[in-house]
């Protein structure tokens, strides 16, 4: 989809970049997608689905830049790029219909799912706690609203564990966790990958700060056995 499928591009790009600690080409990419982007907003033909796309294109490009600025320490510019992000989302989840099948229905929701993710992460990461509280409630209350499926839930409920562990309440982290490992269980992945080792990473700091410790040592050998022989041993 034209200038939106390159600006997606190269904002997956400038995420690759950003993986390897390349920050200099990953902001490259990052002003070739918002040279797109720009592009867009300035054509004004439109097709049946030109809005929904460019809503998308939108709302990644918001995504990786926020998650760029917090890599270089501009924390309050990458908060405000959050919620540009969340603000696109919603527009694109306001005009879904218009993607031509279901499979980029479901793409769309998952942008959108990631970017809900991203803003909480980010409150997590600053200390805000109530800010990621509240953000995670909304992101709850437009995910039920939007038909979001029980695996965008995963990143939810590791996100809620997440803020119940910073603020000392570790039984309720501990009841989200077991909620998205059945959910990863039910849903048919292996327990060696990234998903599965981060709710073990989340039920270790639970259990520590349960001090049930021969718990915690238990889940730590189940880990082991769970990775043996593969790239998370």
């Amino acid at each position: 989809q034209f200038g939106a499928t390159k600006a997606r591009n190269y904002c997956y790009l400038a995420d690759d970049y950003m993986r390897i600690n390349d920050l200099s080409k990953a902001s490259e990419y990052l002003l070739l997608a918002e040279s797109e982007i720009k592009s867009m907003r300035n054509n004004n033909s439109r097709r049946s689905d030109l809005q929904a796309w460019y809503f998308r294109a939108e709302s990644e490009y918001f995504l990786y830049k926020s998650i760029y600025l917090m890599k270089v320490g501009k924390w309050d510019e990458s908060l405000s790029a959050s919620k540009l992000s969340i603000e696109r989302v919603k527009d694109t989840l306001g005009v879904i219909n218009l993607f031509k099948d279901e499979k980029r229905i479901q793409a769309a929701k998952n942008t959108a799912a990631e970017v809900m993710r991203n803003i909480v992460n980010q409150q997590l990461q600053m200390g805000q706690l109530i800010s990621a509280e509240w953000s995670l409630r909304d992101a709850f209350k437009l995910a039920k609203a939007n038909g979001l499926n029980e695996n965008h839930m995963f990143s939810f409920d590791l996100l809620s564990a997440d803020l119940f562990n910073g603020k000392g309440q570790f039984q309720t982290s501990m009841d989200y966790i077991g909620r998205a490992q059945n959910l990863h269980i039910n849903q048919g992945y292996v327990k060696s990958n990234r998903r599965w080792m981060r709710s073990k990473s989340l039920e270790l700091t639970a259990l520590s700060g349960l001090d049930q410790w021969d718990k915690a040592f238990k889940v730590l050998q189940e880990s082991n056995e769970d990775t043996k022989g593969t790239l998370f041993e």
